[in-house]
């Protein structure tokens, strides 16, 4: 299972050249339940209530993204959502390197960027 970050409001026109479903942000940005989880407790913004759902409003945006830019750029904070590959029971988890890290928060900081930029807002689930 996995938790995506989106920009509900987003217009869905803003393609680049003559690819209409290519756009120069990402539309969401999708993290592994455990990881999601662990991201928005290290960045002190899980929701008590449901933490599988939330939204950030616009005017927290650029808090967020400060917040986004430490774990981004201090390897000691990543080193908490690096997972080994392991099996349990049937499932096999494919683990993530921290290279994988370091690209889903550049796509999660262009996300809150883009938003902030535009006075939107950002929903997980």
């Amino acid at each position: 299972m996995s938790m995506t970050f989106y920009c509900p409001e987003s217009p869905r026109t803003d393609a680049i050249g003559d690819d209409p479903n290519w756009s120069e942000f990402p539309r969401e940005c999708n993290f592994a339940n455990g990881n999601a989880l662990d991201l928005l407790s290290m960045l002190d913004l899980m929701n008590e209530d449901d933490p599988y759902y939330g939204e950030w409003e616009a005017c927290e945006l650029p808090s967020i993204q400060r917040k986004i830019m430490k774990v981004l750029n201090v390897e000691g904070k990543r080193v908490h959502l690096v997972r080994e590959p392991h099996e349990l029971g049937r499932h096999y988890h494919t683990g993530n390197t921290d290279e994988q890290i370091i690209g889903r928060l550049r796509n999660l900081q262009r996300l809150v960027a883009y938003a902030a930029q535009r006075n939107l807002m950002i929903r997980y689930s």
